[in-house]
């Protein structure tokens, strides 16, 4: 179906949809746009936009988490994530501590690769705060180790967590439906590409490659 064809709705179809939006909600689509039809198709494209988001967003997260997992595994053992020489901060520690324990609750592994995959994107982006300076200098500049190549220059630890902090805001709102075509869209799959070949050139191709993003952006309907 056509994001034109969406809109193409009975007027009582049309009402009921609204219902179920909510009125609250479609209000926001009603502001950016003159018509009702405009900004129900504003939000049929607003929908379509976030769901071409979760490939790139897939591939930042996995990309990093694993990355995170390699060189601290390197450092410091596979363990590392319950391990006492580590330097996990407390409230790490607990993060790791929950995630196991929901692990055992659903009755999965618990082995490293497991508690990698169990832990929230928020997780590794505390290990880019200013509590862990120290960490970034002995291992985690590595995650990044082909940021130079792309930036022009080296990479630090705060320019990495607000590049990735933008991201979460945008991760964030896909996730909870709100809507994003406020954004600069572009911008921001730019930021999530370069971000994933700041750790992987093959990879940042590879998820260019089977993503459909650039062409649902460039369908984005005129605002009123």
């Amino acid at each position: 179906m056509t994001l034109a064809s969406a809109v193409q709705l009975a007027p009582e179809a049309s009402d009921e949809l609204r219902k179920s939006i909510s009125a609250p909600r479609f209000r926001t689509y009603e502001g950016a746009t003159a018509t009702a039809r405009d900004a129900l198709l504003l939000y049929a494209w607003n929908a379509r936009a976030s769901a071409a988001f979760y490939v790139s967003l897939q591939g930042l997260e996995v990309t990093l988490r694993n990355a995170f997992h390699r060189e601290m595994g390197a450092k410091f053992g596979e363990d590392w994530l319950t391990a006492s020489r580590s330097s996990l901060l407390a409230e790490q520690r607990r993060l790791v501590d929950e995630a196991l324990t929901q692990l055992q609750k659903l009755g999965r592994g618990q082995g490293p690769d497991d508690v990698v995959a169990a832990l929230s994107l928020g997780f590794w982006l505390s290990l880019l705060t200013k509590s862990y300076e120290t960490l970034w200098r002995q291992a985690l500049y590595r995650v990044f180790s082909n940021a130079k190549a792309v930036t022009g220059r080296g990479l630090n630890r705060p320019d990495a967590l607000d590049k990735l902090n933008h991201i979460r805001v945008l991760r964030n709102r896909i996730a909870h439906h709100e809507p994003i075509f406020q954004r600069h869209l572009e911008a921001d799959a730019k930021s999530i590409s370069d971000v994933i070949r700041w750790m992987s050139p093959e990879t940042a191709d590879w998820y260019s490659s089977i993503s459909d993003l650039s062409a649902v952006l460039v369908e984005r309907p005129a605002r009123g």
